[in-house]
């Protein structure tokens, strides 16, 4: 993935080439802020946006990547295992309330306490030593050990 920040007219077709898009808005005008995904009014707000809130999605996203991978794996080997017991018939083991009930309470309920509890370390620590960020760059959330 790419990021692409620009303060001006000449970014514009960077930042739209490129995966996600900052634009600051700057004296060169606002042609760059039109065009991004992210815009900014100064390149001081780069550091807390890349150290601090990339961090802490990078571990967020993570997690429940795994977590709905787990989730309906178990939910398929249920159906699995009752069509089995049943000997092939065509009886359901969930109904459609269950099956309702089930993604409110085992889909939506956590996204959004991970969204909004899940903060490993505090903004101090992640500014003061953003070597910290680097846990992205080496896979350390989500790799294919933590996936198998």
């Amino acid at each position: 993935m790419t990021l692409a920040i620009g303060d001006g007219a000449n970014d514009v077709s960077m930042i739209q080439m490129s995966d996600v898009g900052v634009g600051i808005s700057g004296q060169e005008g606002r042609q760059a802020v039109m065009a991004s995904d992210f815009a900014m009014g100064q390149f001081r707000f780069l550091v807390p946006l890349l150290l601090v809130h990339g961090h802490w999605n990078y571990k967020r996203m993570g997690y429940m990547i795994l977590y709905n991978f787990y989730r309906n794996d178990v939910f398929v080997l249920v159906l699995f295992w009752y069509v089995l017991f049943t000997c092939f018939t065509l009886t359901t083991s969930i109904t459609e309330w269950s099956s309702v009930l089930c993604s409110l309470i085992y889909a939506s309920l956590p996204t959004i306490v991970v969204g909004i509890l899940d903060k490993d370390l505090i903004r101090r620590t992640l500014l003061k030593y953003p070597q910290l960020y680097g846990v992205g760059q080496r896979h350390e959330c989500y790799n294919k050990k933590l996936f198998w």
